[in-house]
């Protein structure tokens, strides 16, 4: 199957961000019942927040193979095909990430082919290769860190396509508490778990530094940092995380504090008072606080 979308405008709309994306991947697996219409918003999904002109799908089902594209912009979907379907096949093959930057003749802009490998055990695995405009390589490897992040939680999702509410809540839960009781019985101490968590998280993530905070009451305690031994409460660093996680508990939402550049086409800061300190304290360093849920209850602070 193969089907084109056009868009009237090469614009991204405004409400399109790459939370809001995020949040349409998860709740696209509970309201589809086949690989095929998951696989086909989640095109056009990536394709909106990157307001990309020429998007390719390709998955391999268990007897079929699936493909799907969407388009936007004045140039013919003819005219981006072969190099997509050459580097669509060839992260099939590899099962690897790729990216190319292709630079226009006048400097500071360009275009950039980005895919990602795409594996489900339910849906099979497959590749989706996007063009995006950028005007420099850190731009594009930008743009393909989210890629990756939105295949990856489209790879994770893929289990729930099909299957019923009930079904899905009963297979979460199963396989959280099984996967939590196994990994919990290794370790010997609370504090032993939380830096294996940060540890963990920061080697999945790829980012420099994670601390891992438990609410108790109206304050967070922080337990873990990546990278440490231990946890020196009266140290500046872990001042400054242990206040951002309050201010992340205050607000019961995501916190980011980081420079905007001029490729943004998105506002990606909405650090606060204390997150902008703990961000200045790190030379400008990009920071985030991801407040973690039980029911309505908030538990902890990565």
């Amino acid at each position: 199957m193969s089907a084109t979308k056009t868009k009237s405008s090469g614009v991204v709309p405004a409400e399109v961000t790459i939370e809001g994306a995020f949040r349409s991947i998860a709740q696209l697996a509970g309201d589809v019942s086949s690989g095929e219409d998951y696989y086909s918003g989640f095109l056009r999904c990536v394709a909106d927040v990157m307001d990309s002109p020429y998007a390719v799908v390709e998955v391999m089902f268990s007897s079929t193979v699936f493909s799907d594209s969407c388009h936007s912009g004045p140039l013919s979907p003819g005219f981006w095909k072969p190099a997509v379907d050459e580097l669509t096949g060839l992260t099939i093959a590899g099962k690897k990430p790729m990216l190319k930057l292709y630079s226009a003749k006048d400097a500071g802009s360009g275009v950039a082919l980005l895919s990602a490998s795409l594996s489900s055990e339910s849906l099979g695995y497959g590749a989706i290769t996007v063009v995006v405009n950028c005007n420099s390589e850190d731009q594009a490897r930008q743009y393909h860190a989210v890629l990756r992040a939105m295949t990856d939680l489209a790879s994770a999702c893929g289990q729930y396509v099909g299957a019923s509410q009930e079904s899905r809540a009963a297979s979460v839960e199963q396989s959280d508490w099984s996967k939590v009781l196994s990994q919990a019985s290794n370790y010997s101490s609370q504090t032993e778990l939380a830096f294996s968590i940060a540890n963990n998280l920061r080697n999945r993530a790829g980012c420099e530094q994670v601390s891992l905070g438990i609410v108790t009451g109206s304050r967070v305690r922080v337990m873990a940092i990546s990278g440490l031994d231990s946890v020196k409460k009266n140290s500046p660093n872990v001042q400054h995380i242990q206040a951002a996680m309050e201010e992340c508990l205050d607000f019961e939402r995501v916190i980011i504090c980081q420079k905007t550049g001029p490729w943004a086409q998105q506002k990606l800061s909405t650090g606060c008072r204390l997150h902008r300190q703990w961000h200045n304290a790190l030379d400008g360093l990009p920071v985030a606080s991801v407040p973690l849920f039980a029911g309505e209850t908030c538990v902890a602070v990565v």
